[in-house]
């Protein structure tokens, strides 16, 4: 099940979210890699601190997602991919997609999803 919700609302998601997330960067051997990251939301581009790794495989391969968990049992988590780009050791991600997603709660459904759109 997806509800579309405009990217214009990713500031109100994340004060519901909060500013601690899961980086996913992919590693020179195509492994995932995953951080836990403080965000920052300003002018729609998200920042975060990035680590040696984080930053060098963010610099080879942009595409980037993060990760914020349900904040209580049955409720949505929250994901987003962007574009990122390494500035020093800040990790600056565009947003170019998100939605909200959660086990079904209908037997007859695997997922339940709402995604954040961009207009």
């Amino acid at each position: 099940m997806s509800h579309p919700v405009d990217l214009d609302e990713l500031d109100a998601a994340l004060r519901r979210y909060g500013s601690h997330a899961f980086l996913m960067t992919t590693s020179d051997d195509l492994r995932p890699h995953i951080s836990h990251v403080t965000v920052e939301l300003a002018g729609g581009m998200l920042t975060c601190g990035a680590g040696r790794k984080t930053g060098a495989n963010a610099s080879v391969r942009p595409m980037v997602s993060l990760l914020w968990p349900a904040p209580e049992e049955g409720e949505f988590s929250l994901i987003l991919d962007g574009d990122a780009t390494l500035d020093g050791d800040v990790l600056r991600v565009t947003p170019t997609g998100a939605i909200r997603h959660r086990p079904a709660s209908n037997p007859d459904c695997t997922v339940d999803c709402e995604p954040l759109t961009h207009d």
